[in-house]
């Protein structure tokens, strides 16, 4: 009986500290910086601390906060840099880690219960467009663009004139077909 009521209170425990599902992918140039995001989630009622750490060959060349505060019943949104300036491997090649937040728990009596949740990295570096060419003196073209002439219009009544003019045939035919009787 015991160990059923230990196994539903660190289910219990387990399930207010949780994580967005699927790995941070982050598509880097080399030489370049890029920022992934990483999703936690808590679903208790009180503000929980959370330490961050990274492993694996990803780890080195990632940026963010260490310590988080997450407010309850809310999630925090942690920005992950990929830092690729010291970068000198190949594109293409993908280096993956894991990125652990720790929630550090309650209190089990004389054992303290500590909560982690991995999330797996990828940063994929990508190779830099190649620089543009810049003219040099010789290859600028000055390019004048000329108008065509315009021809003149044939008058026309604009819209105010036409007004006027239906109003007062209006007008006439009123006059004249009151006449009649």
């Amino acid at each position: 009986m015991r160990g059923i009521f230990l196994f539903i209170l660190l289910t219990g425990y387990a399930s207010a500290f949780q994580q967005v599902a699927g790995p941070v992918v982050i598509g880097a140039e080399i030489g370049g910086e890029a920022v992934g995001k990483h999703i936690l989630i808590n679903d208790e009622n009180q503000t929980i601390s959370v330490g961050i750490s990274a492993e694996g060959e990803a780890a080195k060349f990632l940026e963010f906060e260490k310590r988080i505060n997450i407010a309850p019943f809310s999630s925090f949104e942690l920005q992950v840099e990929a830092n690729l300036k010291n970068y000198a491997g190949a594109a293409g090649k993908q280096l993956e880690g894991f990125i652990t937040a720790t929630k550090e728990g309650g209190d089990g009596g004389a054992v303290s219960i500590a909560l982690a949740l991995r999330k797996q990295v990828i940063i994929k570096p990508l190779a830099k467009p190649p620089p543009s060419p810049s003219p040099s003196p010789t290859q600028i073209i000055q390019i004048v663009v000329t108008s065509p002439p315009t021809a003149e219009k044939p008058f026309q009544f604009d819209n105010f004139a036409l007004a006027i003019l239906s109003l007062v045939i209006i007008v006439i035919a009123v006059i004249r077909f009151s006449s009649r009787k």
